[in-house]
Parts: structure tokens; C-alpha cells; sequence
């Protein structure tokens, strides 16, 4: 196995990875090069582990723009004592928190729907129970039980896609993808009024068409077609 080495700028280039990777059904795993996750400065990262013959697909998907690593086969130090206790602590306080957070979703899982979640916890599916076909995805990336990215389906086909960046609880950016699975709109809300401020309708006939909402009243007033 190697691994591959990235250096995160923000959240969202680690989820386009990952969404690359989820597309083309290849098999990962992410792990903190240090301390956390999402580095306080720019010279920390993270690592994305990759199989020898998935990594030959993942540069061709990629353009060859990430560095690869194999990893040390050295065997590993043995732990201190105090290590173990503080593992063991924190793995048995994890399993208590997973109980008690899933037990407290029960009553909004039971009805329709079946939730799982990754290996990882940072991605959570929710299928219909009578067809088994993804009805929506939420995407927890830094491990804080905020959702970052969600996505949406209609009939297993996602038909939606949703970003709130800076964790606000309000949306900046919604992407709509038609049955091909193309984007066929874009809506933008850029000063985080919870009002779109910029819609992008691509049109049949390859055009598109831009408007904008200049002094926020919820109509468009400018009308570009491209």
C-alpha cells in the first residue's frame, strides 16, 4: 500500500478527493499525518491511503498532481503502558457516545429510511428501506458533527449537492444535476442571507442563463445569456 500525502488548503479540497475516489469506487482511507486533521498551518497534512493498484487510477483521475509514499513497513514501537490506558479511555468513551447519539436518532430512522455510516464516521448514508436506494448523504469531514457537504438523490441518481463551508448552518452553494447526471444549475448565496444572490441555468441548447439579485429583495433583476 502507499500513501499519498496531501496538503489541505481547506476542507473542501479533501472532500473533492474523496468524492473522486467515491465516484470511481475505489477503496481509501484517510489518516492525520499529525496531530489533527486540518492543520493549523500550511505545511501540515493529511494522508490518504491508497492500494498499490488503485493508486495507478487514482493519478490518472487526478493528473498525477498528488506525490505518493510508500509506507514504513517497520515494524511499530510497542506503546507505553499509559498509552494503552489512554486508548482503551478513549476508544470505551467513543462507544458510549455512539450509543447514546444513535439512540437519541432512533425515532427518525425507523420509519423510511436506514442510516449507516463509514468506517471513519464522516459520512452518513440514508437509504429508502423499501428499494434500498440512496435517498441522501451527509458529509462530516472534520470529525465535529457538523455537516459540511450534503447530498441529495431522486431514484439513486443524486440530483443535488450542497455546501456549507464555514459551518454556519446556512448554505452558500447548491448544485442541481439533471437525470444524466450533469449539472444543470447552480445558486449561490454570497452574503450568507439564506436568499440566493446568483442563479446559473444551463439550458438544452448548451447555453445558459445567469441572473443576479443586485439589491437583495429576492428578484432578479439582471439577465445574462451566455
Amino acid at each position: 500500500m502507499n500513501t499519498v500525502k496531501i496538503n489541505i488548503s481547506d476542507e473542501l479540497e479533501l472532500s473533492d478527493i474523496e468524492r473522486t475516489l467515491i465516484d470511481n469506487d475505489i477503496s481509501y482511507r484517510v489518516r492525520s499525518s499529525k496531530k489533527s486533521t486540518f492543520p493549523k498551518s500550511k505545511n501540515e497534512s493529511v494522508d490518504i491511503l491508497l492500494s498499490r493498484y488503485d493508486l495507478k487510477t487514482f493519478n490518472r483521475l487526478t493528473n498525477n498532481q498528488y506525490n505518493s509514499i510508500p509506507l514504513d513497513k517497520n515494524p511499530r514501537k510497542k506503546m507505553s503502558i499509559g498509552k494503552i490506558l489512554l486508548y482503551a479511555y478513549a476508544l470505551i468513551m467513543t462507544i458510549l457516545f455512539v450509543k447514546y447519539y444513535f439512540q437519541s436518532k432512533v425515532y427518525e430512522e425507523t420509519k423510511n429510511f436506514n442510516n449507516s455510516w463509514n468506517y471513519n464516521g464522516t459520512i452518513s448514508t440514508y437509504r429508502w428501506k423499501e428499494s434500498n436506494k440512496i435517498h441522501s448523504v451527509f458529509h462530516d469531514i472534520n470529525y465535529d458533527l457538523n455537516i459540511e457537504i450534503t447530498e441529495g438523490f431522486i431514484n439513486g441518481r443524486r440530483s443535488l449537492l450542497t455546501y456549507d463551508k464555514d459551518e454556519n448552518g446556512i448554505i452558500e452553494k447548491y448544485i442541481q444535476f439533471d437525470k444524466a447526471g450533469d449539472t444543470s444549475a447552480i445558486f449561490i448565496d454570497i452574503n450568507q442571507d439564506e436568499w440566493v444572490d446568483k442563479s446559473i441555468q444551463f439550458l438544452e441548447n448548451g447555453h445558459s442563463l445567469i441572473l443576479h439579485d443586485i439589491d437583495n429583495n429576492g428578484l432578479f433583476e439582471l439577465q445574462e445569456k451566455k
